[in-house]
């Protein structure tokens, strides 16, 4: 039962702590997934020998013992957890990389293998994420949100990555590429950036381009507000009828559109009496004159009685 529990909290941490490999992470991902498989006291099944291959050292330099059977069964449960594990902690495009794997150690090198390679092809991929990177866009993301931020540390990270290989990229050529992946509303800004490449650091230039996102979004904002007010506000000469191609009214209040709503009191088409303004309008105009009518009748009597 404890075994099963560990197991379900293993799990959860995966899905939970741990982004899933993209092919594009592999530098975070395999660090954060190293360290959670210490945690879990799991890592030696990657990191050290699997019972056969001792027993097979054993048989070789003349000492055929066999691993104790219950140590045996440990380590395969181990090696299983940690496997299942790496497996959902990847992308459903990504486990075809692992699908044959039998043990963790199998997939662990296997993924290094793929996504750490220090080949030509490796560096032409990086290089490509670099010069094609943009910032995710989120028409729902409020003013001051982190999808700049992200940009900038996962183009840092690939930029980390290439290193790693053998290719360091200086400061200056990483912030050309980020400024390269911009969208041409921050077109002002980077012309101004362009020059302070040599100089501007990652923190300074995050909080620049931080500073201008949110003033898009600010400006965005008010434009649609202000768009939404000037078609509230719309002269009848600037609508035009999709139904009977006049100008002066829209489709929803055209007399010659079936299925409009009709107004009983006003005629008018688009709303029904109970909201009509023209009947509003009557009643209470009706209503003080019937109120200011039986107000007049006390002052008439007194006036009668006096004169009696």
């Amino acid at each position: 039962m404890a075994n099963a529990a560990s197991g379900g909290d293993l799990a959860l941490s995966v899905f939970e702590r741990i982004p899933a490999l993209d092919g594009s992470n592999y530098r975070s991902w395999s660090f954060s997934m190293k360290m959670l498989l210490k945690a879990r006291e799991l890592w030696d099944v990657i990191e050290d020998e699997t019972p056969k291959d001792r027993t097979r050292e054993s048989t070789s330099e003349g000492t055929p013992e066999a691993p104790p059977p219950q140590r045996d069964a440990e380590w395969r449960r181990k090696d299983q957890l940690a496997l299942s594990s790496i497996v959902l902690s990847l992308k459903p495009a990504e486990q075809d990389q692992v699908y044959d794997c039998q043990t963790a150690k199998e997939a662990w090198t296997h993924l290094q293998e793929v996504y750490k390679g220090k080949g030509m092809h490796r560096l032409l991929s990086l290089l490509k994420q670099l010069s094609t990177a943009q910032p995710e866009k989120n028409a729902t993301s409020p003013p001051g949100s982190n999808t700049i931020k992200d940009y900038i540390r996962n183009m840092i990270q690939t930029a980390d990555e290439i290193a790693a290989i053998g290719y360091k990229l200086d400061r200056p050529v990483v912030i050309a590429f980020i400024l390269n992946g911009l969208p041409d509303t921050f077109r002002y800004l980077v012309v101004n950036l362009e020059s302070q490449v040599e100089t501007i650091s990652f923190q300074d230039l995050q909080a620049r381009l931080l500073d201008e996102n949110k003033r898009i979004q600010e400006k965005d904002e008010d434009e649609n507000k202000l768009t939404a007010l000037s078609a509230r506000y719309k002269k009848p000469s600037e609508f035009y009828c999709d139904h009977c191609n006049k100008k002066g009214h829209t489709d929803e209040r055209c007399f010659e559109k079936p299925g409009n709503i009709r107004c009983g009191f006003c005629g008018q088409v688009g709303h029904n009496e109970n909201v009509c303004r023209a009947r509003i309008y009557h009643d209470k105009k009706e209503f003080n004159n019937k109120k200011n009518g039986s107000d007049d009748e006390p002052i008439g009597g007194t006036a009668i009685y006096s004169a009696g």
